[in-house]
Parts: structure tokens; C-alpha cells; sequence
């Protein structure tokens, strides 16, 4: 596997990437890394998945010191 640190700026939210080229297995993931005192927001997560779409990565990670609020459409 490869990975990276994106930069701090301009990173679409990405904090880091990794990368297994392994044919069958494989694919981009990326890591999100938010250090709130407060709950991270479904707007936050939102911006997650835009990253994960525009990056084509079939898994991603959101490590925080927080906690995650998820409200349900609808």
C-alpha cells in the first residue's frame, strides 16, 4: 500500500490517502481527521462524501476526538 499527508490547505476535507493497488482488493481510501469539542455535524460528514465521490474511493475512515451527530432524511 502507498499513503499519504494531504496538505493542510486545499484538501477537500482529505487528510490523508492510502492506496492499495491490488487488483481484487484494492482501491483509494481516504481519512478524514476532525478535532472538535463539539459534535462533528452532518454537514461535516456531507463534505465527506463529496470528497469520497469526487475521489472514487470505495472506503474512507473519519477519525475524530469528538463524536458524530447523524440526523436521517425525511
Amino acid at each position: 500500500m502507498k499513503s499519504w499527508v494531504t496538505q493542510s490547505s486545499r484538501d477537500d476535507g482529505v487528510d490523508g490517502v492510502v492506496v492499495n493497488e491490488d487488483p481484487v482488493m484494492g482501491g483509494v481510501c481516504i481519512i478524514q481527521a476532525k478535532r472538535y469539542k463539539g459534535p462533528v455535524s452532518p454537514n461535516d460528514v456531507r463534505a465527506l462524501a463529496g470528497s469520497i465521490e469526487d475521489m472514487r474511493a470505495c472506503k474512507w475512515i473519519l477519525v475524530t476526538t469528538s463524536w458524530v451527530v447523524l440526523v436521517a432524511d425525511g
